[in-house]
């Protein structure tokens, strides 16, 4: 399929509506750091302009971090930035389409642990979560979810380099299946969330986080690296998809 070419005045927010969610760390305005610019103290959503802010559980933020470009990245322990801030949340609630972009890089190219995820302070049996991160099996990626029924349920991508370059990934969910793009515009893997051994179901939420899954006590940490995260409230066609994996190319490659 021949796609339009990358306006070139491209803007995330005016060219592809319904944002919900742009977390930037090219942009010196967007951030603040800790610690004598060492951790990162808050982030800044450049749809909303509210402010995510982490108090004790910090992830490091190095001008360098990613492969020579600013980012933060976690410890694979505890650090991690969390919001409730409700327009992001309502995008990745319950079966809300929607759509992620994450300029994301491995510290190591086996370590495992959430990029992005979802989940709700719920005890117990019904602490229910949605991520998507690098898997335990090398060379992959991963979705889970943890629905309102208390299944649990994952899928893992094949075919992603086992590299620690800077990647730009795009997860759009439809409604009923969920497909991953690499930074070469080829799709890992489309997965059926309607049903067989990955069955979605509805999963209620109330926070998302950066480097974890916000449950009441949150777990899956990541050490990688996350540059820029965007996210948008509905399943972006191919030709926002192309538009925003050659945008990340351009921006971090």
């Amino acid at each position: 399929m021949d796609l339009p070419p990358l306006p070139d005045n491209f803007d995330p927010l005016v060219h592809i509506p319904d944002g919900a969610a742009w977390i930037d760390f090219l942009d010196p305005l967007a951030f603040t750091t800790a610690s004598g610019g060492t951790l990162a103290a808050t982030v800044v959503n450049k749809v909303t302009g509210g402010s995510w802010a982490e108090a004790t559980n910090r992830p490091a933020y190095s001008a360098t971090a990613m492969n020579g470009r600013p980012g933060i990245t976690g410890n694979g322990a505890s650090s991690r930035i969390i919001t409730t801030e409700a327009l992001p949340v309502a995008a990745l609630q319950g079966l809300q389409p929607h759509t992620m972009m994450v300029a994301y890089a491995r510290t190591v190219s086996t370590a495992s642990g959430t990029i992005v995820g979802a989940g709700s302070t719920a005890v117990g049996n019904n602490s229910r979560t949605k991520s998507f991160g690098q898997s335990p099996t090398a060379n992959q990626f991963r979705i889970f979810v943890q629905n309102d029924a208390n299944v649990q349920s994952f899928k893992d991508t094949a075919g992603v380099p086992a590299d620690t370059l800077n990647h730009i990934l795009v997860v759009r969910f439809d409604g009923a299946k969920v497909q991953v793009w690499d930074n070469t515009f080829a799709k890992i893997s489309p997965f059926d969330l309607a049903g067989g051994a990955f069955a979605h179901g509805a999963t209620t939420i109330e926070r998302i986080a950066l480097l974890c899954r916000p449950k009441l006590t949150p777990d899956g940490f990541s050490s990688g690296t996350i540059g820029e995260f965007r996210l948008y409230a509905r399943a972006l066609e191919e030709q926002e998809i192309a538009w925003t994996i050659e945008d990340g190319r351009r921006r971090w490659n």
